[in-house]
């Protein structure tokens, strides 16, 4: 996250961006994640996520909607979201904790329990594959093409909980400052 006023909790002009690191989170001596590590950012067009945002009273906020694709932490890989957008809160202890949402393709979310032996997936997890489908089918709520066109994205938030860390380079010779 970064800003152009003195003051990061009320900012008009804020971007945020996720990017992809290939270094792995380091856990501190009670097992959780550790604060302050370095990361180097991984550049690649397609996974990286920008938004324009402001902030008011330490609440990040996006401005406008914006198409991205991020990692999935779920069976896929891709997480295209259109019309996604941002909301965030600065905790007192330097970590944000929040959403970011927006309209995903339901058939990638489906593909990816049948890719993932779907069989197994029904017999272990005692999920019926078809009434998946047709229950995602049946959610969607958003068509790229318009009003009239084919809901074929469903509404798909994902809770983030980031904490402070020092963005750097690729070859890490200095911080990334935006």
């Amino acid at each position: 996250v970064t800003g152009e006023r003195a003051d990061p909790m009320n900012d008009d002009n804020v971007t945020v961006g996720f990017y992809l690191s290939n270094d792995k989170m380091v856990k501190d001596g009670n097992g959780n994640i550790a604060r302050d590590y370095t990361f180097r950012i991984a550049p690649h067009a397609k996974y990286e996520g920008i938004f324009q945002a402001r902030t008011s009273n330490g609440k990040i906020i996006s401005t406008a909607p914006a198409d991205v694709m991020l990692r999935d932490p779920g069976y896929t890989r891709d997480l295209e979201l259109l019309r996604a957008r941002v909301s965030l809160e600065m905790n007192l202890d330097g970590s944000l904790t929040g959403y970011v949402g927006g309209y995903r393709p339901w058939e990638a979310v489906y593909k990816g329990w049948v890719n993932a032996r779907g069989p197994v997936i029904e017999l272990l997890t005692w999920v019926q594959l078809p009434a998946v489908y047709y229950a995602l089918r049946r959610s969607a709520d958003y068509s790229p093409t318009g009003p009239g066109g084919e809901k074929t994205h469903i509404s798909f938030a994902l809770r983030i909980d980031a904490l402070p860390a020092f963005v750097m380079t690729p070859d890490a010779s200095k911080e990334v400052a935006s």
